[in-house]
């Protein structure tokens, strides 16, 4: 519940419409494959599929142009899959606020910040991650 009650895109009181956000194309909402690229209707139509990642995107308004960005991994499989993470917002970084297959995590226990391109996600699980400014 905290972590839905401090993103302010989870908890968004809007409907996503797959509007663009940024400069780049990013959209308001995206849904991508473990390997990193957005889904499409094949993929969609893949009942073998177990696995997604959802992406929902704002543009924070006032100074300067930074987005904020969250990002949802979902592993429905009985094992481990690996998730290409797509690129988080210029000048941002991706940060773990949620892993529901680790008991011991706690956002506020560590950095959790990662410029990592990938991450595994255990079976029967999800990972929230949170686009954050790297720390100086």
């Amino acid at each position: 519940m905290q972590v839905r009650r401090s993103d302010r895109l989870i908890s968004h009181q809007r409907f996503f419409h797959g509007e663009s956000v940024s400069a780049n194309g990013d959209r308001d909402v995206a849904w991508f494959t473990p390997k990193g690229r957005e889904k499409t209707e094949q993929d969609w139509r893949n009942d073998q599929a177990r696995a997604v990642a959802l992406r929902l995107q704002l543009p924070v308004q006032g100074s300067g142009e930074t987005n904020a960005a969250t990002l949802i991994l979902l592993n429905a499989h009985t094992g481990d899959i690996d998730f290409t993470l797509p690129d988080p917002p210029a000048g941002l970084i991706w940060q773990k606020v949620l892993d529901t297959a680790d008991a011991t995590f706690r956002p506020d226990g560590g950095p959790g910040s990662s410029n990592a391109a990938a991450m595994a996600v255990s079976g029967r699980s999800l990972i929230c991650l949170r686009a954050v400014a790297p720390a100086a």
